[in-house]
């Protein structure tokens, strides 16, 4: 068994202790997301070299009004807030912002823009047939797909239409997006878990408007696609955009994506969870900081 996937097997056994105390439906979302991330819980210094060009166009504005919101649940992490086709972004923690890390879960966003347009499915719809592997979760052990399997964060599901993408071809979005470092390990269905895969906060921002303003490489039914399966919430003359990751111990979190309502948005947290119970606090971080800005409507009451 290769070491990647063996670490992450044994990963699971001490996750089913941690959260064995609580019920299958409050933990199944952010399990789900361990279960597929294996990766480093940082990544010593910015990112660096030709793929920064749109970084770089970035002008960085430390937000210190965020200090309170954040210290609210003692999280160590990063925000970018960003306006669309903006040249400035508000930032928490400006250092790190820059720093790459494993993008967990996120990379399904980019994930499912390559299998539909690598006719790895036919459609967002067709039917993944489960491959009779017992998983974790009810959820996961059943066919599924693309939207279904999005939603839940079945990570078998992206590893199969991977597969079916084959190296060459991964590698090669990899490098039109200029997404991250652009690293993968020799396995195609394991190097956004296995540590090889990273991406820093302002890159995920930047990653996201492109995909908002539909100029990323990928077709123009992939990517409208791929935004109609991360809908979060919408209402209110607001659309939330979102997808979330985890890595395994120490445990990071994500919480990226866009909202769409008088002005558009884009976002990106990341932050240190000393605890697998705080998962919930990536979302909670962010919406609070949404509201503070006026880009999310402030809560009734």
């Amino acid at each position: 068994m290769p070491i990647a996937r063996l670490l992450i097997t044994l990963s699971l056994s001490s996750l089913l202790v941690l959260a064995g105390c609580r019920s299958q439906d409050n933990t199944t979302e952010e399990a789900r997301e361990v279960a597929h991330a294996q990766a480093d819980a940082e990544e010593t210094g910015p990112a660096h070299g030709q793929e920064q060009a749109r970084e770089q166009q970035l002008d960085l504005i430390e937000e210190e009004s965020w200090q309170s919101l954040m210290g609210k649940y003692r999280a160590s992490g990063t925000f970018v807030l960003t306006q669309l086709r903006s040249s400035k972004a508000k930032v928490f923690n400006p250092t790190r912002a820059e720093q790459r890390f494993s993008p967990a879960s996120t990379f399904k966003v980019f994930n499912t823009m390559v299998a539909l347009d690598e006719g790895a499915v036919a459609d967002e719809h067709e039917v993944i047939r489960w491959d009779q592997v017992e998983r974790m979760f009810n959820k996961w052990n059943q066919d599924l797909t693309l939207v279904s399997a999005f939603e839940h964060s079945a990570f078998w599901v992206y590893q199969e239409t991977a597969r079916r993408v084959g190296p060459e071809r991964m590698q090669f979005w990899l490098d039109e997006v200029q997404y991250g470092n652009r690293t993968m390990s020799e396995e195609v269905d394991m190097f956004w878990l296995d540590r090889s895969l990273k991406i820093s906060a302002v890159e995920q921002v930047r990653f996201l408007e492109t995909l908002v303003t539909g100029e990323l490489p990928f077709s123009a039914s992939a990517q409208a696609k791929t935004k109609s399966i991360m809908v979060v919430e919408q209402g209110g003359g607001y659309a939330l955009y979102a997808k979330t990751g985890m890595t395994e111990e120490p445990h990071l979190g994500w919480y990226v994506g866009f909202v769409e309502a008088d002005e558009t948005w884009m976002f990106a947290l990341n932050l240190d969870l000393s605890d697998f119970r705080d998962r919930n606090d990536r979302q909670d971080i962010t919406k609070s900081i949404l509201r503070h800005e006026g880009v999310l409507p402030a809560e009734d009451g």
